[in-house]
């Protein structure tokens, strides 16, 4: 136990160090818009429902230590009580091995971080996930098991140490995929895929899973040997109060990292406000076309600035192929 002790203080110092280098007052907004950090070490882990472990004083020294991705019924190394019983017509069976699970870890945010927006992300949950920061809640889950989802918690959080209380609960829910129909396989419970801190500016790209039209869509309308054309289509949210005029800025990349196209448009949105914007680029002459041989990869930029300040960026690839598929690319 005292060498677990051992690693959960050094994870905890590692995160802030992590948070500091990417956020540090020499990092300006122009520079670095938006940061992602990885969160998946060091976290404590009880399965069970125990009462108050939402609360930022709760007791949890006696729980596990763990990583993610994590499966917290698979952790107990025993799928005996997960088959059900085979003779029943209702196919809602109540598997005694599917629990509910806790996770809990503190962050340290420093002041640089609370100028902007701040997300948790989750690429993956099994099966609804409930989110306490600080002993209070962010938010939930219900969507479904196999589904990315983030919380906004920039207005729960403080400069310092803040405490994450994340309540996993894989017990059968025959409204919430993926059940609601007879399953010919194990659902495990827990946080099965990364958890990540996300750092932007207002307004924002949204995130790929917030509607059919989220985040950036690439498409190529014109492709051959000759010339191609770069469609993007990007989704912005305002979080602020005022409505607000902003500048996307769009270039294509090379390999090697010069520019190819660029294309730059103005779009509007209302206080807390959505808009979509698409562009064009102009015609690449004689581009590289991917192949199985040459599989070349160009890289499409999308810059949102405010007047003179960049509030968000995003850096995708995308791949010419003269059979003219459609070519998207999405990134949180």
């Amino acid at each position: 136990m005292h060498a677990f002790s051992i690693n959960k203080t050094l994870g905890t110092a590692l995160l802030g160090l992590g948070l500091m280098a990417l956020l540090s007052p020499s990092v300006t907004a122009g520079e670095a818009p938006r940061n992602k950090l990885n969160i998946n070490p060091v976290w404590s882990f009880t399965l069970g429902d125990p009462a108050d472990a939402s609360k930022p004083d709760f007791d949890d020294r006696g729980w596990d230590i763990v990583s993610l991705p994590h499966s917290h019924e698979l952790y107990a190394a025993d799928i005996s009580n997960f088959r059900g019983k085979e003779d029943v017509k209702e196919p809602y069976v109540a598997f005694p091995g599917r629990k509910v699970g806790w996770y809990r870890r503190t962050i340290d945010i420093p002041a640089t971080a609370l100028s902007g927006k701040v997300f948790l992300v989750f690429q993956g949950a099994m099966e609804t996930t409930k989110l306490w920061v600080n002993g209070k809640p962010a938010g939930e889950c219900l969507v479904g098991g196999y589904t990315s989802f983030h919380f906004d918690i920039t207005s729960l959080l403080q400069q310092g140490k803040n405490r994450l209380a994340v309540r996993v609960d894989n017990t059968v829910q025959k409204d919430i995929p993926p059940d609601g129909a007879m399953c010919d396989f194990v659902l495990f419970g827990g946080l099965y895929r990364d958890v990540d801190l996300v750092f932007t500016g207002s307004p924002h790209v949204t995130f790929p899973w917030e509607g059919p039209q989220a985040g950036v869509r690439l498409t190529l309308p014109e492709v051959s040997q000759e010339k191609a054309v770069v469609q993007i289509e990007t989704a912005l949210h305002n979080d602020t109060s005022q409505a607000v005029k902003c500048t996307v800025v769009t270039r294509v990349l090379d390999k090697v990292g010069k520019t190819v196209a660029t294309t730059k448009d103005e779009v509007s949105l209302h206080a807390k406000g959505d808009a979509v914007i698409t562009q064009k680029t102009e015609p690449i002459s004689n581009p590289n076309l991917w192949s199985p041989d040459s599989p070349y990869l160009y890289t499409v930029e999308t810059t949102v600035m405010n007047g003179r300040k960049a509030t968000d960026h995003l850096s995708l690839s995308v791949e010419g192929r003269q059979s003219r598929d459609l070519q998207q690319r999405r990134e949180s």
